[in-house]
């Protein structure tokens, strides 16, 4: 006997089950839009894509707060916002914060009170969003939260499993034997930036600080504080066009690009060339006079606007620095 041709399945309407298959489409395709794209979304750019990759641009999307309560509800999706800004990212890839147009920071005193090793116990107070720190079990003030306490030995942990992350040779060696140390920190983060891995160190320490963030977070049922992340727009280009520096001086005739010296070996650790200081009649800068400046420069590289500005050159060095560049 002939079978009888099953009925196409049911297109979910404004049901109950419609509406479920609306919302989990709204989220996939989300997550399918930031696992495309290693930096952040902006959650208004977010739900502008997924309107147009699953209704067309004319269609009619959720509107801003309802979207955001679909990606809220996700596991997957995290919404981290920063002042006037709302970012969605990936949970498990939080680092993505560090890789966009914008430049985000932790706010310092929040920073300091995941990470910082310390007798007293640093709480937050909810109410005015600050760090105090207090006995660590006695509650400096009334809803005081008190955040997750660090040990040396839990510094000393993520630095370790940051280390079996790297390639075996020189530069992992470094950072090895820095971390036995008598102040390994300081040793650790100045043998870094000798190496090549500075910027794996952050993306490294920015997931694993992320994740316990957010884990104490939901403990509290709290959403992400929007002034726990600092963000600053990317910098336009004015009418005049960008800033020309000065150009550095040529390579002799016949050198070749390895005039230089190679700036990175297979290892990870930095193969610095010899530097010829302003004045010195050729002689060679010490090797503590070029780790000076180098460690120096890679400093003043990560402060922000605000903390540049609060840097004050005496000016017989301002003179100085406009002669070397002229």
């Amino acid at each position: 006997m002939p079978m009888e041709p099953e009925a196409p399945a049911a297109v979910p309407t404004d049901t109950a089950e419609g509406i479920v298959s609306r919302a989990e489409r709204v989220v996939d395709a989300a997550k399918a839009i930031l696992d495309g794209q290693s930096g952040p979304w902006l959650v208004d750019n977010l739900r502008t894509s997924v309107q147009t990759r699953l209704f067309g641009a004319e269609a009619e999307l959720p509107d801003a707060d309802e979207f955001g309560s679909l990606l809220t509800d996700s596991e997957d999706i995290r919404l981290v916002p920063s002042g006037d800004f709302a970012f969605a990212v990936l949970a498990s890839r939080p680092e993505a914060l560090l890789q966009g147009a914008f430049k985000v920071r932790l706010r310092p005193d929040i920073f300091g009170a995941f990470t910082t090793v310390r007798q007293k116990r640093a709480w937050y107070l909810t109410s005015t969003d600050e760090i105090v720190l207090g006995d660590p079990y006695s509650t400096p003030a009334e809803g005081a939260l008190p955040l997750p306490k660090r040990s040396l030995n839990d510094e000393l942990a993520v630095r370790r499993e940051f280390l079996a992350t790297l390639p075996t040779g020189d530069g992992r060696s470094l950072l090895e034997e820095a971390l036995e140390d008598d102040r390994p920190f300081a040793a650790f983060s100045k043998t870094l930036h000798r190496t090549t891995f500075v910027r794996r160190w952050q993306l490294f320490r920015f997931h694993r600080l992320f994740k316990t963030m957010w884990e104490w977070l939901d403990k509290h049922e709290l959403d992400w504080p929007s002034g726990w992340l600092l963000a600053t727009m990317p910098k336009r280009r004015t009418s005049a066009g960008p800033v020309k520096l000065p150009k550095p001086a040529q390579p002799p005739s016949g050198a070749g690009p390895q005039a230089e010296g190679s700036r990175k070996g297979p290892d990870g650790a930095r193969k610095e060339p010899a530097r010829t200081e302003p004045g010195s009649g050729g002689a060679q800068a010490s090797p503590t006079e070029t780790d000076a400046r180098r460690h120096l420069a890679s400093a003043l590289s990560e402060l922000g606007p605000e903390e540049l500005a609060r840097i004050s050159i005496p000016a017989d060095l301002v003179l100085k620095i406009l002669a070397s560049v002229r």
